[in-house]
């Protein structure tokens, strides 16, 4: 049967604990509104081929719905150090849990990033800057051996515009990677184009949830998206549509008082047969407010 995972690419580019920072006694203390969990529910609707399915039959019992699935849930908490920085992820699903931690340099760089599910740590990064600039991400994979390093390139607005990959395995070169990242005019990422393949951005004008870090992390549904994790770009507005030359991800909102998104549809649209996937995502945000120093 088919099942839609969230880690995909991603699982490269995850996370390893703050380094502590002394603040000053000039630093002041303000009120900062920050995500503080994410609820990222898989669907599918309901099909007869599936009836004899005893897994589609167990879930068939947990579900309330009359037309859809309850595939599984993915609960994501983000926890803050005292500046406001993101710097842990847990993460529990129906699967083993799985916590990523982020090291924090005085500059509010990360330096170190660490991927943990049960007790085994599964992938640990390493990031390498120039002049403030990442330069590097190595990420292994201590399990399979595997290695992926990046290196990131930047436009004359100083935003990441070539990535290249290499992804060894028992130091064997497995597959190498160009992506090309193009901006608009308000330096907002509007195309990902990789090994011939273009995905084309849409967002919204409210509030995105992260874009109040100093450096880029999301949680979009497009993989793809993470090899921009921890570079200076800041995703400013939230994604509403992702195309590419297969299939079109419209993703819909409801927002807050404070335009800030609070539930999300993901569905997804599948050109070669004009109809859409036999699976949805649903996200659903909360916040807190948290006091941080200056």
């Amino acid at each position: 049967m088919k099942k839609t995972f969230f880690f995909t690419i991603l699982t490269f580019l995850l996370f390893t604990c703050p380094n502590v920072v002394i603040a000053s006694d000039f630093q002041v203390k303000k009120k900062k509104t920050v995500l503080n969990k994410l609820v990222i529910s898989d669907y599918m609707y309901k099909n007869d081929e599936f009836e004899d399915d005893e897994e589609y039959q167990a879930m068939l019992l947990n579900n309330p719905n009359d037309s859809v699935v309850l595939i599984g849930t993915y609960n994501l908490s983000f926890l803050y150090n005292e500046y406001g920085d993101l710097y842990r992820i847990n993460t529990t699903s129906t699967d083993s849990p799985i916590y990523t931690e982020l090291t924090l340099s005085q500059q509010k760089r990360i330096e170190k990033v660490k991927a943990v599910e049960g007790a085994d740590t599964k992938v640990e990064t390493v990031m390498t800057y120039t002049n403030n600039f990442l330069q590097q991400i190595d990420s292994r994979e201590i399990d399979s051996a595997t290695e992926l390093i990046l290196h990131y390139e930047y436009n004359n607005k100083q935003l990441p515009s070539i990535i290249k990959g290499e992804e060894k395995k028992d130091n064997e070169y497995v597959n190498r990677l160009e992506v090309l990242l193009e901006y608009n005019t308000t330096d907002e990422l509007t195309s990902i184009k990789s090994k011939g393949h273009k995905f084309n951005l849409s967002y919204d004008k409210a509030r995105n949830p992260h874009a109040g870090l100093s450096y880029f992390y999301t949680h979009e549904i497009q993989p793809i998206l993470g090899i921009l994790h921890y570079t200076n770009y800041i995703q400013k507005h939230n994604i509403t549509r992702i195309e590419d030359s297969d299939e079109i991800t419209t993703i819909t909102y409801t927002y807050n008082q404070d335009n800030l998104p609070t539930k999300a549809l993901v569905k997804t649209k599948l050109k070669r047969y004009d109809s859409y996937s036999d699976s949805f995502l649903q996200y659903e945000y909360f916040y807190k407010e948290i006091e941080i120093v200056e």
